[in-house]
């Protein structure tokens, strides 16, 4: 797990306005393995560096920023891409430059 301090030495921001770079690049590598995206798999790929609770929260927080999309209630939630984000390209990249706007 690469800590904050390792983006400094990278000459990347370790944070993205309020956002941890480290955890948007996550969310981007899941979207570039599937369209749709269950809480599930967002766990996974988080491997247990952030507990559920804080990712349903880091979730919740890009929805509401207007990058992802929630689809389905319940155990059959899963999010994609919103059409401002074109899974064809770098999506970290288009992360990072929606939230710098």
């Amino acid at each position: 797990m690469l800590g904050d301090l390792y983006y400094e030495f990278a000459q990347e921001p370790a944070y993205i306005k309020e956002y941890r770079t480290r955890d948007l690049k996550i969310v981007a590598e899941c979207f570039e393995k599937a369209a749709k995206v269950s809480m599930n798999d967002f766990v996974e790929a988080f491997a247990n560096q952030l507990s559920r609770s804080q990712i349903k929260y880091f979730i919740l927080k890009l929805e509401k920023t207007g990058l992802i999309v929630k689809d389905g209630l319940g155990r059959w939630t899963s999010y994609k891409l919103s059409e401002k984000i074109d899974n064809l390209q770098n999506i970290f990249k288009q992360f990072q430059f929606a939230i710098e706007q």
